[in-house]
């Protein structure tokens, strides 16, 4: 995801997301109204987070998953505020060196031009205009955060796979295509519904939206030296998915701590001092033995 800023040497390399309508253009999103696309497109997007694939194979399901709640999201929130764009303005193309072959992945880099045109778009609105745009915007981040959230928690479909994996064992830990996909989404939700918010400033705010916790979002924090606990009070205190996704980026494991221990434990195991042994840490120039 381009538009998330990362660190210089993040533990993680960027998240890259292949445009699954590449291989499968029936699907692709035709930009021809959001609310409508799973009907126009012959599917029940309530059956699907049931388990009712409806002879789809789980491929096309992902493929619709993107088209729809990322790119049909995207270019129709940004349609209420007057900024016309196309799902080729969100993609590129990268060559591959040894077979020369290109492959198509997902590009947000154009995104924090489009929230600035955003901005500058909303700052001669009246206060109604403003409410009837966020109003609109609310539609789409509500069936959105719906259809992930039902999903997320939808656990093995017929073939015995998670719904966003391939795999059916430890499937949060799989870089699998249904996990980055879904990561995706929920990280462009959290940024356009903030900017939303932000820009629109509606009085009677309706953005207690669940969208669900990404499985796969957490494993990449672990797996990055962050704390189980540190990662619940994090997701207790609303901490967007864009926000988590560059703290899973930091090198935790630097600090020396392993909280693999804390996975059966009530509580951090590094929350509690033992004053007996603690000792205060000073500066590297600091020759002071006190705390004075």
């Amino acid at each position: 995801m381009d538009h998330v800023p990362m660190p210089t040497d993040p533990y993680h390399p960027p998240l890259r997301v292949p445009y699954l309508a590449d291989g499968n253009p029936d699907l692709a999103y035709d930009g021809k109204g959001f609310l409508t696309f799973p009907e126009r497109q012959g599917i029940d997007s309530r059956a699907l987070t049931m388990g009712d694939f409806q002879n789809l194979t789980h491929a096309d399901v992902l493929c619709f998953f993107q088209s729809w709640c990322f790119f049909g999201f995207l270019i129709e929130v940004l349609g209420v505020t007057g900024i016309s764009v196309t799902v080729k303005d969100f993609i590129r193309i990268e060559t591959d060196k040894i077979e020369s072959r290109g492959q198509v992945f997902v590009s947000t880099n154009k995104l924090p031009w489009l929230i600035r045109e955003w901005e500058k778009s909303g700052r001669d609105l009246t206060e109604a205009q403003k409410t009837d745009r966020y109003a609109l915007i609310y539609k789409h981040l509500r069936d959105v955060a719906q259809f992930v959230c039902v999903s997320s928690q939808y656990a093995i479909d017929a073939d015995g796979r998670h719904f966003f994996s391939d795999s059916t064992v430890q499937w949060e830990d799989d870089p699998s295509i249904g996990n980055v996909v879904q990561l995706s989404i929920m990280m462009l939700w959290d940024y356009l519904g903030c900017a939303a918010m932000t820009f629109y400033k509606p009085k009677a705010a309706n953005y207690d939206i669940p969208t669900g916790q990404c499985a796969y979002l957490k494993k990449l924090m672990v797996q990055g030296g962050w704390c189980p606990h540190e990662i619940s009070s994090l997701c207790d205190q609303m901490a967007g998915s864009t926000c988590l996704y560059y703290l899973s980026s930091f090198n935790r494991h630097s600090l020396g701590r392993s909280h693999e221990s804390c996975t059966t434990s009530s509580h951090c195991v590094y929350a509690k001092l033992d004053l007996e042994t603690y000792k205060t840490k000073h500066a590297a120039e600091c020759t002071s033995s006190s705390l004075s």
